[in-house]
């Protein structure tokens, strides 16, 4: 099994980067002032990328959360991608958790 945690489209570091089309390399992937890249994955890519390599998808969950900075009384929308995935053919298909862990 593959447990995965991402960041997920949407998320307040993207929206960032959308204000700074030189840091735009294609839809969803940028890279970062140190030249690192970033990558906002959605739940269909995420799938699509897993079952291309033979895996099978148990779960996959988008996690928002609002994290308030009280000094500058900011507040800022996060969210981060869950998924759950299995080799096919290693694998009878697993109980589904109800939430991604």
């Amino acid at each position: 099994r593959v447990f995965v945690r991402d960041y997920a489209a949407g998320d307040l570091a993207q929206e960032r980067f959308d204000n700074k089309s030189h840091q735009k390399i294609s839809d969803n992937f940028y890279v970062r002032g140190d030249g690192t890249r970033a990558y906002y994955f959605t739940e269909d890519k995420l799938r699509e990328l897993f079952e291309a390599e033979g895996f099978a998808t148990e779960c996959i969950k988008t996690q928002e959360k609002e994290v308030e900075n009280r000094a500058r009384s900011l507040k800022m929308e996060r969210r981060w991608i869950q998924g759950h995935f299995y080799v096919k053919d290693l694998e009878a298909e697993p109980k589904t958790f109800a939430e991604p862990i």
